[in-house]
């Protein structure tokens, strides 16, 4: 496992930390799921899940509106992630 360069942030850092400069990174946003199930008086239990997007400040397609964006090229949309982490190095590389 590499490690990052000591000047780059390790774990999740809020949202309103993130870079806005084209940067890409990966972005997360907390979801509860509720699954039908035998357990509890109403028959249904929420199950709390992560949503992680790769994600960069821009503009979205055909638009003009700038937000936390995914996609590719041709069809970019936006989000509202809460919390982000860099993207790690492709393995077998190391940060420099």
């Amino acid at each position: 496992m590499t490690t990052p360069p000591r000047d780059t942030p390790q774990g999740w850092q809020p949202i309103e930390t993130a870079p806005k400069d084209g940067t890409l990174f990966i972005g997360r946003k907390r979801e509860i799921i509720n699954r039908l199930t035998q357990a509890g008086p109403r028959g249904c239990v929420g199950e709390i899940r992560y949503l992680r997007r790769v994600t960069w400040w821009g503009k979205v397609s055909h638009v003009t509106l700038y937000g936390w964006c995914y996609g590719h090229v041709e069809d970019v949309d936006t989000w509202n992630p809460t919390e982000w982490q860099p993207v790690p190095p492709p393995k077998g590389k190391e940060a420099t």
